[in-house]
């Protein structure tokens, strides 16, 4: 059997979650998710808690999901918003895989960088040994993953590690020692990601002061590692372990996946507003040009939202309401709906951003919603850098912003070729922005 595939498009593990820094993968835990996410786990109350699934472990079987255990999850949605996740004993680490309630939920990590986040709530004294850990983590599986804790050190002081576990061996990466942890209020955990050179690094900071101490050590994946990793449906979640009798329990203020996009100055080589005859300048005095000449074949063609209805997560709506997708009269061969952009750039490394929004599936008066609708790769210089790409999975919906951030993009030739080859419908693009590297 080859190319099987669920008939369920949003059950199907090649298309991608949502895109770090979608509002979506921002827990502030201050609500319940069934708006956002229908089918999360739900606490002991039965509040939705907004994460997909549980880190599965040993235990687990088709009948039965041992690493769930709800009546151990608190969502507090009074005030800010908290979760509290008590943990009686079960860990993840070396082969034990006895891991209970290792939340996760599943983000499209295939393409750009990202930040995995979480602040932990003082006080910090519960935590009193090595085996009573919280935190965040990122992988595939109870045998392969990365995270970094708060840990009890040798001294029974506070400390946060940095691990990596490979095929059920661990590895700690860096350490690092946290002072005054019984006025400690706060400490916020970090994950830095980046799909293109295969590496996560990890970085906290304490209490009300942002900035950010980098651990010694990086993760360098390797081979298949990358693709378990940095995958259509990556995953990420919090942890809180204890091999102790004593249950402990772990304070969580947030959860955040966000984008890790280069902040630097950066010479921006096109602005391109896709499907459209003439420029538009935003609000902070960007001038986003058409994209005449710049495409092929030529007959694809020009398209927009029904009147100007607002577009989710972005401030600069116009740029989103126009699009190309379809080729001709749309009779063209499904192999053969190829949408390419040919951008002239100066040989050397460039930054690339991808603007989508879903504009026709799922929005009013068009046709109906839903995943799997539109489905197309995006090639760049000849690599592909997302394979069935869904724009209503990466936003969440019709009339909502996605942008993509691909960066270090290595041109030769002078020209900076990008691709959208359709597998379902028509690839559809919004606007470009190419940068030099910084």
């Amino acid at each position: 059997m080859v190319n099987a595939r669920p008939e369920n498009s949003a059950l199907d593990p090649s298309v991608g979650g949502r895109f770090p820094g979608s509002p979506d993968l921002q827990f502030y835990f201050g609500k319940t998710y069934e708006n956002v996410f229908p089918n999360g786990l739900k606490d002991k109350n039965g509040n939705n808690i907004g994460f997909t699934s549980t880190q599965l472990n040993k235990h687990d079987t088709f009948t039965s999901i041992g690493s769930y255990n709800p009546n151990l999850l608190n969502l507090d949605t009074s005030g800010p918003g908290t979760l509290k996740i008590t943990t009686t004993g079960g860990s993840n680490g070396s082969k034990d895989n006895t891991l209970i309630n290792g939340l996760q939920t599943i983000f499209d990590g295939r393409a750009s960088k990202s930040v995995i986040s979480s602040k932990l709530l003082g006080p910090f004294n519960n935590i009193q040994a090595g085996y009573q850990q919280a935190g965040i983590m990122l992988g595939p599986d109870q045998d392969n993953y990365i995270k970094v804790v708060a840990i009890a050190s040798n001294n029974n002081q506070l400390g946060i590690q940095f691990y990596q576990e490979n095929n059920g061996v661990g590895q700690t990466i860096g350490t690092a020692a946290i002072p005054n942890r019984g006025s400690l209020q706060s400490l916020e955990l970090k994950l830095f990601t980046n799909p293109q050179t295969g590496t996560v690094r990890a970085g906290y900071s304490v209490g009300n002061n942002n900035n950010v101490i980098l651990l010694p050590g990086v993760v360098s994946l390797k081979g298949g590692q990358i693709g378990s990793y940095f995958a259509a449906q990556s995953k990420a979640g919090l942890i809180a372990t204890n091999k102790g009798s004593i249950p402990f329990t772990a304070t969580f203020d947030n959860f955040l996946i966000s984008s890790n996009e280069t902040t630097a100055q950066r010479q921006a080589l096109h602005r391109i507003n896709v499907g459209t005859s003439s420029s538009y300048t935003s609000p902070n005095g960007f001038v986003w040009n058409q994209d005449t000449n710049l495409f092929n074949p030529s007959n694809a063609v020009p398209e927009s939202t029904l009147g100007t209805p607002d577009i989710k997560n972005t401030a600069i709506d116009p740029v989103y309401r126009s699009y190309r997708a379809k080729i001709g009269d749309g009779s063209v061969p499904l192999s053969s709906r190829l949408l390419s952009f040919a951008l002239p750039v100066q040989a050397g490394n460039v930054d690339l951003r991808l603007h989508f929004s879903e504009n026709y599936w799922g929005a009013p008066n068009r046709g109906p919603g839903g995943v799997g609708k539109r489905v197309f790769d995006v090639i760049v210089e000849n690599q592909t850098v997302l394979h069935n790409f869904d724009i209503t999975a990466a936003s969440g919906g019709a009339l909502t912003a996605v942008r993509v951030p691909i960066e270090g993009i290595q041109v030769n030739d002078g020209q900076l070729n990008i691709q959208l080859k359709a597998k379902s419908d028509f690839g559809a693009i919004s606007a470009i922005e190419v940068f030099r590297s910084a």
